[in-house]
């Protein structure tokens, strides 16, 4: 990922943008911050996942299955899962395109 670490930097990337003094620290606040969520985020997916799991099976019940929402409800737990099971196994990746150099 290419650095800002300057206003020079931030003009090269950013030529129409005026406040390149802020463009720069929101850049490097972004980067300081930005593993610690990833760190954060792996933990609420593992969480978030087993709730999940739980949803859609009671959902799934025979007595649940007696509206049409309760579809539409099993289709996005399904879809929240898949979502959190990619942020998990995913979770690898970003650090190591952090180490990446251009």
């Amino acid at each position: 990922m290419p650095k800002i670490e300057s206003s020079k930097d931030a003009a090269e990337f950013f030529p129409s943008f005026n406040n390149r003094d802020f463009l720069v620290s929101f850049y490097l606040f972004l980067e300081k911050h930005g593993l610690q969520c990833i760190e954060i985020e792996f933990f609420v997916a593992i969480f978030g996942l087993l709730l999940t799991i739980i949803h859609v099976f009671i959902l799934t019940r025979k007595r649940m299955m007696m509206s049409s929402i309760i579809s539409v409800m099993i289709g996005i737990g399904f879809c929240d899962g898949v979502n959190m099971a990619l942020a998990i196994s995913l979770k690898h990746m970003i650090p190591s395109f952090y180490n990446d150099e251009w």
